[in-house]
């Protein structure tokens, strides 16, 4: 389905569906809608498709995914964070 299509037929029978003056012609072109945004169908292009991946993290120091207190530097990655550790990180 296309996004843009969706968006545009949307917007065409929004004032129409507020404007209905029963619940029985809002049905109905709600149903009418729904049936013009099936048939607007995206083609397949080719050269479009992207792999889903995980970038790797660019930095060379590690997540602060616990408090700070808690956390400790990995000792391979700062060679002088690894005989001189502060005391707030221990």
């Amino acid at each position: 389905m296309s996004f843009k299509g969706t968006v545009d037929s949307l917007r065409q029978f929004s004032l129409a569906i507020a404007q209905a003056r029963s619940k029985k012609k809002q049905n109905r072109l709600i149903i009418e809608l729904l049936e013009v945004i099936a048939r607007d169908e995206v083609l397949d292009r080719r050269g479009r498709m992207e792999p889903r991946a995980v970038k790797r993290r660019p930095k060379a120091f590690a997540l602060l995914n616990r408090q700070r207190r808690q956390f400790r530097e990995v000792g391979h990655r700062n060679r002088y964070w690894e005989n001189n550790l502060r005391k707030s990180y221990v």
